[in-house]
């Protein structure tokens, strides 16, 4: 059974989810259980900007989305390089189709937003 998890908003959330994700592959895998289960994680980034637009200067308009946005990719990418994600790929398990993979490559080509 494939889960979308969306109106992701903080890094937090995310990882409450991959948590949640991962119970639920330990307790496949304790049943002995195919580990493989299909996900997306959808972090709505998009919305940080339009929330705080009238309340920043300039400057700092249409950053915000993607500071959580590189949060949220760090919180992926601990949770990807966790002993208890190994764990599971080693029993089968399979990554999930986050959306902050293919957002974070997007990031990569915006310019610098920490100056």
């Amino acid at each position: 059974m494939p889960i979308n998890v969306t109106l992701l908003f903080s890094a937090d959330q995310y990882r409450e989810t991959a948590d949640a994700f991962m119970r639920g592959i330990e307790r496949r895998i304790a049943a002995q259980q195919d580990p493989v289960v299909g996900s997306v994680a959808s972090v709505f980034m998009s919305r940080w900007d339009v929330a705080v637009h009238d309340q920043v200067s300039e400057r700092l308009q249409d950053r915000l989305a993607l500071a959580v946005g590189l949060d949220v990719y760090r919180a992926y990418r601990e949770v990807m390089d966790s002993e208890r994600w190994q764990r599971l790929e080693n029993a089968g398990a399979a990554r999930s189709d986050s959306c902050g993979r293919a957002r974070a490559q997007r990031i990569r080509t915006r310019p610098t937003i920490f100056t």
